[in-house]
C-alpha cells in the first residue's frame, strides 16, 4: 500500500502553488454563485465548526464540493440525509460526527497549507499517487489540466474536473476580502457541546402568493426555502394561511412591502460589458431586474469593461415591447416570477432541478427528469398557480384545444407553434412581445431554461393563439 504525505513535507508545496494561483477569467462566474451559497450557509458552519476548533471556511468548502452547499446533502458523500422535522439539526449532527471521525478536531495548524493539506486528505490521496494537482483544490486554475477519478477507484487520464476547486475557492474568498486565514492560526475551541439552530421564523401565505416569489422576496434559494419545509408534501400545492418555515438567513426587502409583485422583467443577455458612467442602479434598470438580484448575480466590483453576469434570455432592446403591469394577466407575472429566479436545467446529467421536476407535476405524466420536453408543463405550473385550470397533459398541442382562439395575440396569451412537420409535435408559452416579424415567448425549455425567446411569426399554429374562456 503507498504511504500517504507528510504534512511537514508537503507545507512549502501548498503555499507555492497558492501564491501562484491564477484563476480562470472564464469561471468566476460559477465560483462566486459557489461562495454566495457557502456566505448564506456561514452560520450553520460556525455552529459546527467552532467547538471543534476548526475554521468555518474549511467546512463550507467540503460542503460545497460534496454537496453543493445544500442541507440535505451529507458531507461524506453528498448522498442524501433522511428527511426530518429539523433539516439543520440533522445536518449539523451529522457534519459534527464526519468531521470528528476525519480527526479535524485534533488538527492544529489552519494556515493555508494546513487547510489545503486537510482538504486533499479528506478527498483521498489518489492524486497524489498520480502525480496529478488534485482538482478537489485546484480545478479552474492553471496548476491543474486533467486526470480524474471519473467514479470510485477508476482513474481516467483525459477526464477533467467539470466544478471549482477548494483551493481556487478558497483563493477568490480572500481577494474580495470575505475571509482570512493567518498563519498557524486555529480556531478557538469551545467546551459547550454544539449549540442547537433556533427555530426558524415564519411567515403566513396570503392571497396569490407562492414560495417562488417568497424565496425571492426574503433573498434565498426556492431550494432552501423547500428544504426549511418538510411539512410540505407538494411545494406547488400551498394555500393562503399556511405557515412557512424561514431560514434564519432570510432577509425580507425593507423597501419593498410584502404583497408587492416582482416587477415585469424585460429580456436580457448572459453577459453584459460595463460601459462608462453605468452603475449597477442604470445596468438593474436596463435589464428590469432588482439591484439586488443584479448584485446575487455579481458580487465582484464593477468598472468599466467588466463583464457582468444577467439571465439568460434575449438581448434587451429599446425597441422589443415590455407590457405594461396593468397589462400582464396574473399568469404571466408569475412567469416573468420565474424567470427572475433563472430556472434552468442543472449541469450535472445525474441530477435534476427540482424546480423543473415541480413543474412535471402539474401534468398527469409527473415525468421525473428535466430532460423530458417540459414547456407545456410549465405552462400548466403558471396557469394553475393563477388557479385557472390548464390541460394536465406534457404536449405542447394540447393547448390548442384549450381556452377560445385570439385573431390577434396579446400580452401572456398562450401561444402554440409548430416544431417539426409531424402535427402531434409542437411548443408552448406565453406571449411577450413582438419584435420586426418575431414573436417573443417568455416560456420553459428554452435554451434548456425559462427564458424569453423570439421565432418567427410563421411557426404559430393555425388558431395557435389562446385565451381562457373565462377571461
Amino acid at each position: 500500500m503507498a504511504t500517504p504525505p507528510k504534512f511537514t513535507d508537503q507545507q512549502e508545496k501548498y503555499q507555492r502553488l497558492f501564491d501562484t494561483l491564477t484563476i480562470n477569467p472564464e469561471k468566476i462566474g460559477a465560483i462566486d454563485r459557489m461562495i454566495e451559497r457557502l456566505l448564506k450557509n456561514r452560520r450553520l458552519y460556525e455552529v459546527v465548526a467552532s467547538p471543534l476548533g476548526i475554521p468555518w471556511v474549511g467546512l463550507g468548502l467540503i460542503h460545497g464540493l460534496e454537496g453543493g452547499a445544500g442541507i440535505s446533502r451529507r458531507l461524506q458523500d453528498g448522498a442524501r440525509l433522511p428527511e426530518t422535522d429539523n433539516p439543520e439539526s440533522t445536518w449539523q449532527e451529522s457534519a459534527s460526527r464526519i468531521l470528528q471521525n476525519q480527526g479535524w478536531h485534533q488538527w492544529q495548524d489552519w494556515s493555508i497549507p494546513g487547510l489545503l493539506f486537510k482538504l486533499e486528505e479528506y478527498n483521498g490521496w489518489g492524486y497524489y499517487y498520480h502525480r496529478v494537482n488534485s482538482p478537489y483544490l485546484w480545478s479552474f486554475s492553471q496548476h491543474y489540466n486533467r486526470g480524474k477519478y471519473i467514479r470510485d477507484g477508476v482513474w481516467s487520464a483525459a477526464a477533467v474536473s467539470q466544478q471549482a476547486g477548494a483551493a481556487v475557492i478558497l483563493r477568490r474568498m480572500l481577494d474580495r476580502g470575505l475571509v482570512s486565514l493567518e498563519a498557524g492560526a486555529a480556531a478557538s475551541p469551545g467546551p459547550q457541546p454544539t449549540a442547537p439552530l433556533p427555530r426558524p421564523a415564519t411567515y403566513t401565505l396570503k392571497q396569490g402568493d407562492t414560495l417562488g416569489a417568497l424565496a425571492q422576496r426574503f433573498h434565498i434559494s426556492l431550494d432552501r426555502l423547500i428544504e426549511s419545509n418538510p411539512q410540505i408534501d407538494d411545494p406547488d400545492l400551498v394555500h393562503p394561511g399556511d405557515r412557512i418555515n424561514l431560514p434564519p438567513d432570510a432577509v425580507p426587502d425593507p423597501d419593498k412591502p410584502e404583497a408587492e409583485t416582482p416587477p415585469p422583467l424585460t429580456a436580457a443577455t448572459a453577459c453584459h460589458t460595463v460601459r462608462p458612467q453605468e452603475s449597477l442602479e442604470s445596468i438593474a434598470a436596463d435589464y428590469g431586474l432588482t439591484l439586488a438580484a443584479l448584485i446575487r448575480l455579481n458580487p465582484q466590483l464593477i468598472s468599466p469593461g467588466n463583464d457582468l453576469y444577467v439571465p439568460q434570455t434575449v438581448k434587451p432592446s429599446p425597441d422589443i415591447p415590455t407590457p405594461a403591469p396593468d397589462e400582464q394577466p396574473r399568469w404571466l407575472k408569475i412567469a416573468a416570477q420565474e424567470m427572475q429566479l433563472m430556472v434552468r436545467e442543472t449541469p450535472d446529467p445525474d441530477t435534476d432541478n427540482p424546480r423543473i421536476l415541480a413543474y412535471h407535476r402539474s401534468t398527469c405524466g409527473q415525468a421525473s427528469s428535466e430532460e423530458v420536453p417540459w414547456c407545456s408543463a410549465f405552462v400548466n405550473w403558471c396557469i394553475e398557480q393563477s388557479e385557472l385550470k390548464g390541460t394536465r397533459s406534457a404536449r405542447a398541442v394540447s393547448w390548442l384545444r384549450w381556452g377560445r382562439p385570439l385573431a390577434e395575440p396579446r400580452p401572456g396569451c398562450i401561444v402554440v407553434l409548430w416544431r417539426s412537420n409531424n402535427p402531434e409535435e409542437g411548443h408552448v408559452g406565453f406571449y411577450w412581445g413582438a419584435e420586426g416579424d418575431r414573436i417573443l415567448l417568455l416560456g420553459g425549455n428554452q435554451q434548456n431554461a425559462v427564458t424569453i425567446q423570439g421565432y418567427a411569426r410563421s411557426k404559430v399554429r393555425n388558431q395557435g393563439f389562446r385565451w381562457p374562456e373565462e377571461g
